[in-house]
């Protein structure tokens, strides 16, 4: 009993030294940094694509937005930017829209035709079981393989990978503010490379976790880059059905990734061109006075 006790001691005693060492010497132990091998690739001056991806209960969202275009225009006349447009439905769309109404309140839309290249529609195919977002008391998080399975297999579509070198990923609660807002999101995209681009939370709320400093899931992403594309298995697979952007900035924040928020943290980047502000009351006026620079907000608590 007294050697175990001894023992146990011996282990506590090591683990506090190794602890304080650590704390007051860190410069005394001699610790190698692997940094990630892989460089992040150039543009190739190839089209954006914005993905809206929505379920059947957001199609109203879409229709107020589709109305809102026409008094906050996407673009100008001579608007020289090549840009395409994807709604990226989360079942099947042909059983969704029997009649085709929601296709064709699209493809004929005259402002999406006149600031877009190519109006885009396709399936998700998802099944119930992968389709799930809801708050979990258990685990005190989201759990969202709905989203994840929405937002991951993007960026392994051929015809995104070789089409475009960014996508704005624009859900249906997103809306625009200020007219030539597809024209501000296409010039984010000019200039330097960068893996995400988005806001900071802008909640009324205090920020009591990490998470809470993520960037939030409405945002510009670089497509068919191999060392961002290595980033996005290691956070599905880290993370699993945990909400995509939280999983990306955890990622970033674990220990054991240090080396690579070193090396990769300069290409997730803090913008204001579009605001979070989720669940929270905002208006056009409120904004713009704080943030006259913003087009696009994301929140379902407009009041204008």
């Amino acid at each position: 009993m007294r050697i175990m006790k001894s023992i146990i001691h011996s282990v506590i005693l090591g683990l506090l030294v190794s602890l304080l060492h650590q704390h007051y010497f860190p410069n005394c132990w001699s610790v190698h940094v692997t940094y990630p091998e892989c460089v992040p690739s150039e543009t190739r001056n190839l089209p954006l694509l914005v993905v809206v991806p929505f379920t059947e209960k957001d199609w109203s969202y879409i229709e107020k937005n589709l109305e809102l275009y026409s008094t906050y225009y996407p673009c100008s006349s001579n608007f020289s930017g090549t840009v395409d447009i994807l709604f990226w439905f989360h079942r099947n769309w042909k059983a969704w829209d029997r009649n085709s109404s929601a296709l064709k309140r699209i493809l004929e839309s005259d402002t999406l035709k006149s600031c877009f290249r190519s109006v885009l529609t396709e399936s998700a195919n998802l099944k119930p079981n992968e389709d799930l977002y809801y708050y979990s008391y258990l685990k005190l998080s989201h759990v969202s393989s709905g989203t994840c399975n929405m937002f991951y297999p993007l960026f392994k579509k051929n015809f995104i990978r070789n089409g475009y070198d960014y996508i704005f990923l624009m859900e249906p609660d997103v809306s625009p503010i200020r007219p030539l807002w597809l024209e501000a999101v296409y010039n984010e995209t000019q200039g330097k490379v960068f893996f995400q681009k988005g806001s900071i939370a802008q909640y009324a709320k205090r920020i009591i976790t990490q998470h809470d400093y993520h960037i939030n899931g409405n945002a510009l992403y670089r497509v068919n880059d191999p060392c961002f594309d290595i980033i996005l298995e290691t956070a599905q697979r880290e993370y699993r059905d945990a909400p995509f952007d939280g999983a990306l900035y955890a990622l970033r924040m674990k220990k054991s990734f240090h080396a690579w928020m070193r090396y990769y943290g300069h290409l997730f980047v803090y913008t204001d061109f579009i605001l979070n502000f989720g669940d929270n009351p905002f208006s056009e006026r409120q904004v713009l006075e704080k943030w006259p620079h913003t087009f696009l907000v994301h929140g379902k608590g407009r009041h204008d």
